[in-house]
């Protein structure tokens, strides 16, 4: 397990002063290389990535602005070439203010194909037992509406980009808020989301977001221009 402290600060912040959805992946991101850097499996140093599949999130108490809080993360279970990875907050008193868990798949950065993860490396992230929140490892998977209620297309620039010339994990959430109806997105951000990532979408490419909103959540599909293939899939929920 890896534990760092960190600030909310105002880059940080939503609209009622508190840490954004978005900034709680680029935290989650930014641990996750942390651990891979104390295991010996630095993105920088390695043939080898991760490829994040999925995201399941849910904020009990959102940290405030100018506030300090714990961010802890650990290996939850490596099998082969997949893993699932457990994050979560807790302010300075211990309470417990977010949780989450995550999903990935080993790449060989040459060759861009999934291989198997060595025993070195999965011995070295380790396995805490003990600590797990969720039930199950593995994120279920998410179903694709066949209606919405609009769609619009959006072209990749550089602003979405990350080192690995792709659009970063982060960034589908940023498309996805962008599609949000003004209602909703100046409303309260969701305390539970889930995203699944299918397709990696590179710079200057046309993406096409489709909305629905259903009882439970609001779903956004990011496909390609012709919508023949599905890139990602976010899923905010209501309550």
């Amino acid at each position: 397990m890896v534990t760092e402290k960190f600030y909310v600060g105002y880059t940080e912040i939503n609209n009622e002063f508190k840490l954004s959805n978005v900034a709680l992946l680029n935290y989650f991101q930014d641990i996750t290389t942390i651990h891979g850097k104390l295991a010996g499996d630095s993105l920088k140093d390695t043939d080898y990535g991760w490829f994040l599949t999925a995201y399941h999130v849910k904020v009990f108490k959102r940290p405030e602005y100018e506030n300090w809080f714990n961010l802890s993360t650990w290996s939850r279970e490596i099998k082969g070439f997949i893993a699932s990875r457990e994050f979560e907050i807790k302010d300075n008193a211990g309470n417990l203010q977010v949780s989450a868990i995550s999903n990935w798949v080993r790449i060989n950065k040459h060759t861009q194909k999934i291989e198997r993860v060595s025993p070195e490396i999965a011995s070295a992230y380790g396995k805490e037992n003990n600590s797990n929140i969720f039930t199950e490892p593995w994120i279920s998977k998410i179903q694709v509406p066949e209606n919405f209620d609009f769609e619009t297309k959006i072209q990749i620039n550089r602003n979405y980009i990350d080192v690995h010339k792709h659009v970063n994990n982060v960034s589908y959430l940023k498309l996805a808020e962008l599609v949000l109806p003004e209602s909703v997105y100046n409303g309260s951000e969701s305390n539970e989301f889930d995203i699944l990532y299918k397709k990696a979408v590179r710079c200057g490419e046309i993406i096409t977001c489709q909305y629905l909103e259903t009882d439970e959540y609001y779903i956004i599909t990011i496909k390609n221009e012709d919508k023949s293939e599905l890139c990602a899939i976010v899923r905010l929920y209501k309550k």
